[in-house]
């Protein structure tokens, strides 16, 4: 164990047995508010209570809320679970939190809803757990961070089916992890090698989804180049050209095992149990359980910041790097992260030279990121791979 994972593993370790404030908000107290649909009474099942709210297929917005003790939300998790009957009725889902009842001013927690189902985090039918962090939130007015005493669920559907959500009682406790950045790189292209000596000149280190299909074709590295990656101190994970939805339970079954041969002939087991969903596509139906059975986390292609810990490691949230961001946008992440001690997974893909032209926006500038990854140092967050991150933990809880 290197000294600066000792460092991050020490720290987790005394924070985990230091007595950690905790605030409980029943969902049944959740009581609606402009009564444009229904609530049911509450229900306990599967060791943890939740309560229905239902809408009545019009469109209406609906909105229901609960006051609390007065509660401190910097550098705090919100936790809760939740479940919808249908993701093709839904509108939209936020949690808000604001010092006063009228909510004019409030924090917003949503949840990203794509037209590709594969893409979204929220399945019909599912329950799902999740949580955010300070970082996660859209900030509406000026409210004060430091003295939240209301909480409110918006939800709405798109006015042709009724909505139906389930939602688990609210837990906001500390965040007691150092802020964390992983950088990833999907895919195995060859420019990953100019990267890692940009990030080798600052002692830093990052994760390498690699599609083995590729590895030793035009464009992607050689296992030469990968094994000097390992050298590096990255992990190298598991990655896929094929999105795992558009393959049958058996198929994929059956890759899964073909990807992890690949890992174990090639002596690359040390972050095999990593993976990137490809093209950021599952299910909850046989993906995510599948990837659950053989795979410790899984990163899913956006969502934004993450928790420390996730809300699920098998669908870690990821902040999607592109042509057309800036600098200056990374380097606001990378602060909020650090405010609030949450875990910054940046993900790309391509890199070009300033001097030729991106072929596709999912390329980022290569002096760019150099400049990033000098205020990354200059900044002083963790730069940590993904498994490691995922081994503070393990290792934390067998002590």
């Amino acid at each position: 164990m290197n000294i600066t994972r000792f460092a991050a593993w020490l720290f987790l370790l005394i924070a985990s047995t230091q007595a950690c404030s905790k605030t409980a908000i029943k969902s049944q107290d959740l009581t609606p508010v402009w009564h444009t649909g229904w609530k049911a009474p509450g229900y306990t099942a599967d060791s943890f209570s939740w309560t229905r709210f239902g809408t009545l297929g019009n469109g209406n917005a609906n909105f229901a809320a609960a006051s609390f003790s007065s509660t401190d939300l910097r550098r705090k998790i919100i936790n809760f679970k939740c479940r919808f009957n249908s993701l093709e009725a839904l509108k939209g889902f936020e949690i808000r939190f604001s010092n006063n009842k009228d909510f004019k001013s409030h924090l917003s927690f949503n949840i990203p809803l794509y037209d590709t189902p594969g893409f979204n985090i929220i399945q019909p039918n599912e329950w799902h757990n999740l949580s955010f962090g300070l970082g996660n939130a859209v900030t509406v007015g000026n409210p004060d961070t430091s003295s939240i005493q209301y909480v409110g669920v918006y939800y709405q559907d798109k006015g042709s089916i009724a909505l139906s959500l389930d939602i688990s009682d609210i837990s906001i406790t500390e965040s007691s992890h150092n802020p964390i950045l992983s950088y990833t790189f999907d895919d195995g292209y060859v420019e990953t090698l100019a990267v890692a000596d940009i990030l080798s000149e600052y002692k830093q280190a990052a994760t390498a989804y690699i599609i083995p299909d590729g590895i030793d074709e035009p464009n992607y590295l050689t296992l030469d180049d990968v094994d000097k990656l390992v050298k590096l101190g990255w992990g190298i994970s598991s990655h896929d050209t094929l999105p795992f939805t558009q393959r049958t339970p058996d198929e994929l079954n059956k890759r899964l095992n073909v990807l992890n041969k690949y890992f174990q002939d090639n002596n690359l087991q040390k972050a095999m149990r990593h993976l990137a969903y490809p093209q950021g596509e599952q299910n909850r139906s046989y993906v995510v359980p599948l990837v659950r059975s053989m795979y410790d986390t899984a990163r899913t292609a956006g969502g934004g910041m993450e928790t420390l810990p996730p809300g699920d490691f098998a669908l870690l949230r990821a902040y999607n790097v592109l042509n057309t961001t800036s600098v200056e946008e990374l380097h606001k992440q990378v602060v909020q992260a650090k405010k609030n001690n949450q875990w910054l997974i940046l993900m790309f893909h391509y890199f070009h030279d300033p001097e030729s032209p991106a072929e596709t926006p999912l390329s980022f500038d290569i002096n760019k990121f150099r400049q990033f990854v000098e205020i990354v140092s200059n900044e002083g967050i963790t730069v940590t791979p993904v498994h490691q991150v995922y081994e503070m933990f393990t290792e934390t809880k067998t002590q």
